[in-house]
């Protein structure tokens, strides 16, 4: 039978041994880093067990230097350089330079990196070109705006769900309305209507309702 001091022995002795096997790793990782089987001197950056020169035993101190990033990497950091000044051109509402900077930025964007990034890109230049056209349409170019529209709905990525309502809706809306407007302006009441009509399933908007009716009252009178 064993006494408690025969498992204090036990104990102390375990502790002896997880001292050591606990010592030994601390005191590898003291040496710091290791590059190409050498440990690298913390202050210098550079092989501690360096000495001597010639090619013929040891060099002189070797410091690890990164590689450089591959012609892809460099597409890829400009690409993301140039959306980020189409962001800066947003918040100044300059459309033409974020739609400029957008283009440049997917076409820059290296095929051979598959992330989110072109898909951010994409939607940011629908953003601009929407944000563009609806300039257009708020001084009467109605052909501009209903460029810029279809342009936008051709960047705009497409919902998983199509039941369900996105940026493509409203973009899809849009361009019914700028149709309406333009033929209400034109006199083309029929066409307006159903123009109209259209912009308010895309958007499930009711704010088309009031001028649903005005333009049924243009039609039934004529």
């Amino acid at each position: 039978m064993r006494t408690f001091g025969d498992l204090r022995l036990a104990y102390g002795t375990t502790l002896l041994w997880a001292a050591i096997f606990i010592a030994w790793p601390l005191g590898a990782l003291a040496q710091g880093p290791v590059s190409h089987g050498c440990p690298i001197d913390p202050n210098t950056h550079q092989c501690a067990g360096s000495s001597g020169g010639g090619n013929g035993g040891g060099g002189g101190p070797s410091i690890f230097t990164p590689p450089p990033p591959s012609p892809a990497e460099l597409q890829r950091r400009a690409a993301v350089a140039m959306n980020a000044a189409g962001n800066q051109a947003m918040l100044r509402k300059d459309w033409a330079t974020a739609i400029a900077d957008y283009q440049q930025a997917l076409k820059q964007y290296p095929s051979g990196i598959f992330d989110q990034m072109p898909g951010v890109i994409a939607n940011n230049l629908a953003s601009a070109l929407s944000n563009q056209a609806t300039d257009a349409y708020t001084r009467g170019d109605y052909d501009a705006a209903i460029a810029g529209y279809q342009q936008a709905l051709q960047m705009e990525p497409r919902h998983p769900n199509p039941l369900l309502p996105s940026s493509r809706n409203v973009i899809q809306g849009n361009i019914y309305s700028a149709q309406a407007e333009k033929a209400r302006v034109q006199g083309d009441y029929s066409t307006a209507l159903a123009d109209c009509k259209m912009a308010m399933l895309a958007n499930h908007d009711k704010k088309f309702k009031h001028n649903v009716e005005d333009l049924e009252r243009r039609v039934n009178a004529a």
